[in-house]
Parts: C-alpha cells; sequence; structure tokens
C-alpha cells in the first residue's frame, strides 16, 4: 500500500459526495472501482464529471485531506495531489464512512435527489471493466520482484489462442494435459500479479470485496494482464503426447502475442 503511516486524517465529522456509476446495483454490495479507496469532494461541483453522487457522512479518523497528504502517489493518480475540497476514503477506514442519500446533477450544478433509504456502511468492489483485472484492484502484489523469471501457461492445443484479458501462469512445470499445449515463459520483473499475496494483502481489508480469495481457493498462482503479452517471451513449447510433454520443434522464440498466432494446428 502506498499510503504512509502517521498521516494526517479528519479530527471531525463532516458530509461530502462521492462519484458512483448510476449502474451500481446497491451501496451495501460495494462501490464498483478498480482503486483501494474513495475519492470524495466537500462541493458537489467540484466532483468530476461522472453518474451520479452520494453524499457520505466520515466520521473522526476516516478521510484524508489531499492536500496534506503525503504519500508518493502512482503515476496514475499525481493529478489528485493537493487538490482542495477533496479527501480521500482510505479501505481500511471506511468502516467510519456510511452513505446518507444519492443525487443526479445538471450541468448547472442543480443536485436532484435520485434515492432515499437507511443509511448504509460504505465498501468497495473490484469490478472496474477498463482496469482490474480478473476483479482484483490496481494496487496489487507483482511478480517475479527482482528479475526475469521462468513461468508455464496451457492453452488449447488445436486452436491456440491467448484469452482476452488476462492468462493464468504457473510457476512450476503442470502434470501432463491430454490437448494442451504448454508454453514456457520468460516473465519481466513486475509484470504478472502474485495471486495468493494479493489475497493476503486484502485479508485485512474487510471492506472491499474482490475475486482474490476465489482464484486464490482455485489454485491460480499467477495472472498475466493482456497488457503485458507483448511483453512476456516464448521460451519454449511443448504438446501432450504419450503421457509426457513433447517439445514443438523449430519454434520461433519471440513475445508471446507473436508466438501463440502460430502455434495452432
Amino acid at each position: 500500500m502506498w499510503l504512509s503511516a502517521g498521516q494526517q486524517v479528519n479530527a471531525e465529522q463532516f458530509e461530502a459526495f462521492v462519484v458512483i456509476p448510476v449502474d451500481t446495483r446497491s451501496v451495501a454490495e460495494g462501490i464498483p472501482t478498480a482503486e483501494l479507496f474513495l475519492l470524495a469532494f466537500l462541493d458537489p461541483r467540484s466532483v468530476p464529471e461522472g453518474d451520479r453522487l452520494l453524499r457520505v457522512r466520515v466520521e473522526p479518523g476516516g478521510a484524508i485531506p489531499m492536500e496534506v497528504l503525503q504519500a508518493r502517489l502512482p503515476a496514475r493518480l499525481q493529478h489528485l495531489r493537493g487538490l482542495r475540497e477533496a479527501y480521500l476514503l482510505p479501505a481500511a477506514r471506511l468502516d467510519r464512512a456510511r452513505a446518507v442519500d444519492t443525487f443526479d446533477m445538471d450541468r448547472a450544478g442543480q443536485l436532484t435527489p435520485a434515492g432515499e433509504g437507511p443509511e448504509a456502511s460504505l465498501r468497495i468492489r473490484c469490478a472496474s471493466p477498463a482496469r482490474s483485472i480478473a476483479g482484483l484492484p490496481n494496487d496489487v502484489r507483482r511478480w517475479p520482484t527482482l528479475s526475469t523469471r521462468r513461468a508455464y501457461a496451457l492453452l488449447p492445443a488445436n486452436r491456440a489462442r491467448l484469452p482476452r484479458h488476462w492468462l493464468r501462469l504457473h510457476r512450476s512445470l503442470p502434470p501432463v494435459r491430454p490437448g494442451r499445449l504448454l508454453l514456457e515463459l520468460r516473465v519481466p520483473r513486475n509484470r504478472a500479479i502474485d495471486v495468493t499475496s494479493t489475497a493476503d494483502l486484502l485479508t485485512p481489508l474487510t471492506r472491499v470485496r474482490s475475486r482474490a480469495h476465489a482464484l486464490r481457493a482455485a489454485e491460480v498462482e499467477l495472472i498475466l494482464s493482456s497488457r503485458s503479452y507483448r511483453r512476456v517471451r516464448v521460451h519454449r513449447a511443448y504438446r501432450a503426447e504419450a503421457g509426457t510433454w513433447q517439445r514443438v520443434p523449430k519454434l520461433e522464440k519471440g513475445p508471446l502475442s507473436t508466438v501463440v498466432p502460430h502455434l495452432s494446428r
């Protein structure tokens, strides 16, 4: 996590506005985002263009004022530094924030109630299709951590094709699987996601719902984003024959996205 220990937080209760997608199923189920925080604004007119506004009540210690944020922000968040009238609501402190009501805002900045109900605890649901991978947040544990490492991937042998969003990787050689193509890969530093370590990271964040624990339960060790396909190289390829992995002859080594289309029978 990139938030610093000892970071200054709010000393008094206050209310602010959070942008939520208009199709959010329920606040109690979780606000869909790829971040492990929510961004709240005191003035609804300061809110970036969004679908709907959720008014939240934040108890003391539940938010970090952006103008005093001490953390070294990731590049994707640099535009938020020093932003007045804005607060971070970290996932670890969402137990101190509650949803009050929702509004739609027109271009003139006028608010129209969009629904009322009992106050609800805030949760995050890792479900942003544009940024998250396999229902995980942007902040994950990466692999390998030091240098390029070997990993393995399985694909259908008769129709080798890379998955659209992410590919499951194995740290060690998988058992022989008839009808499968085995790729031995070279994965550069930090290109894959360590599912096991990510699940451990998210365990204390009880207000965050993600697929990390389900993936770990399914014995998924590593996943590779489709954005990294061209950065990972195929070193060897094997087909399952006679109960063993038989090496594919005359394989031209190269980027995963380039080699795989030529491996179909």
